[in-house]
């Protein structure tokens, strides 16, 4: 049985923090950013090298180019937006390689249309959205950010140039017509302090087991002196099941007690007075029957502005900006795609470039960055029946 990981997202509003400034491509990814309008050249990032031809060159777009090992890269780190009536509708099926070179396209063109708006993007714009990702992923996985990356087959340039660069293009753009006062930036912050808040939390292993019996053998056992990992062959949980997998016994997201999942109200109440170490009665979640051992119990926390106000500020710029601004992005996006230069050198990915001028291609999917199997931060959270 797979077990799910829904159930173990934190419902607090944090995370909808940087969702809510995932703009205009439809990510899902965590982001954050921030632009320096007059940055000196050796600052700006730039999509690739320049125009020029080559084996190692999959496309060239206006003056930069997609490398081999670029292309290769984002094909290994894809994953499928989901499409409506896909896969049961098997005319909506693309090749993983042509949506990967059309979102690595479409990124270079945006982040080009920022440059040329004299807002580009910038190593240290770059630097400061890695760690705002980080910071805000750690708060729900109890693995390192770096850990997860290097699950997802990521580098940290990699994922800067991969993930954030567009992101950051797209909120430069936004950010351009809009002013936003420090004293603005305090009172969001203020009003929506619960967007910037930790909940309390616990971090657990667990040995899943088939029948009440086994998991009170088990836990009688603990109880007794012996180790959890002694019990961990015992685990019936698949072994990617808690996105650790280094441990089969370890459930690498933080568990809300403040807010709990519908489905672990009962849990969480037991770990509300948890410490670390302690050992939980037997509980039957999604038709198995749990003994969890407490790892690390995190209190309550509100992140200071210090470390938020860039999120602020991309909250705020959306928020002022509306739909009529996102759909100005999207217009002036359109229109740069139309009118650049792209030459493929595949064969059978040509058709893209007049796709493209044309805009009439689906828009572009991101990697999602979290622990496998846990969901996307949009994923929609399913409560099973059968938990008590």
């Amino acid at each position: 049985m797979i077990v799910n990981w829904n159930l173990f997202r934190h419902s607090s509003k944090l995370p909808h923090a940087i969702a809510c400034a995932a703009l205009a491509c439809g990510a899902c990814i965590l982001l954050a950013g921030c632009s320096k309008q007059n940055a000196s050249n050796s600052d700006v990032v730039d999509t690739g090298g320049g125009a020029a031809g080559g084996a190692d060159v999959v496309a060239i777009v206006n003056d930069q180019t997609v490398t081999s090992a670029e292309f290769y890269d984002t094909l290994q780190h894809y994953v499928p937006s989901q499409v409506p009536g896909f896969p049961q509708n098997p005319a909506l099926a693309q090749p993983a390689g042509r949506i990967a070179l059309q979102n690595l396209i479409i990124n270079s063109l945006t982040i080009q249309l920022a440059r040329d708006n004299n807002v580009p993007v910038t190593q240290a714009a770059l630097d400061a959205s890695y760690a705002d990702n980080k910071m805000l992923q750690e708060a729900q996985v109890t693995m390192p950010f770096e850990q997860i990356l290097e699950q997802q087959g990521y580098t940290q340039q990699q994922y800067e140039n991969e993930v954030l660069a567009p992101n950051v293009a797209q909120v430069n753009l936004l950010s351009k017509t809009i002013t936003v006062t420090p004293e603005e930036l305090q009172a969001s912050y203020k009003s929506d302090i619960g967007l910037y808040t930790i909940p309390a939390s616990v971090h657990v292993r667990r040995i899943a087991c088939s029948s009440k019996q086994e998991a009170q053998n088990i836990y009688n056992g603990i109880k007794a002196g012996a180790p959890l990992s002694q019990f961990a062959p015992q685990n019936i949980a698949s072994d990617d099941a808690g996105g650790n997998p280094e441990d089969v016994t370890d459930i690498a997201r933080w568990i809300n007690v403040d807010q709990p999942a519908p489905g672990l109200s009962a849990v969480s109440k037991e770990m509300q007075n948890a410490k670390s170490g302690d050992t939980l009665q037997p509980m039957q979640i999604q038709g198995q029957w749990w003994v969890m051992q407490v790892v690390q119990v995190r209190p309550r926390q509100v992140i200071p502005f210090s470390q938020v106000q860039d999120l602020v500020r991309i909250n705020l710029v959306r928020q002022k900006s509306g739909q009529q601004g996102q759909n100005q992005f999207q217009g002036a996006l359109m229109q740069y795609m139309q009118k650049a230069a792209i030459k493929i050198n595949l064969l059978q990915y040509q058709s893209l470039a007049a796709q493209i001028h044309d805009a009439g291609m689906p828009e572009p999917s991101t990697p999602i960055t979290a622990p496998p199997p846990a969901p996307s931060p949009a994923a929609a959270t399913n409560t099973p029946s059968n938990t008590q």
